[in-house]
């Protein structure tokens, strides 16, 4: 079995999608690395929260992103993603 991982899973029903890309087992005696992300479309646009393992032998570190919305858009007749980002999270 090899140590490098792609995974996906599509949820149609509910507008959600899992991947994950990774490098590295528990056996790994150098560098390990994980990312696992959680997709939600939805209003055209999608929701993604992700997290980030990181291991060096057996040393291992674990880090979740901030959220971030990505939406479609045009500019002078160019497709872009504009990738929204907030460091700073309110709650009320």
């Amino acid at each position: 079995m090899s140590d490098h991982m792609f995974t996906l899973h599509v949820d149609g029903r509910h507008n959600r999608a899992r991947i994950g890309l990774g490098h590295g087992g528990d056996g790994a005696h150098y560098l390990t690395f994980h990312l696992d992300t959680d997709w939600l479309f939805e209003h055209g646009g999608a929701h993604v929260d992700a997290t980030v393992q990181l291991g060096l032998g057996t040393h291992q570190i674990e880090f979740k992103l901030p959220a971030m919305v990505l939406t479609p858009d045009n500019w002078h007749g160019q497709d872009l993603v504009v990738v929204d980002v907030n460091l700073l999270e309110r709650r009320f």
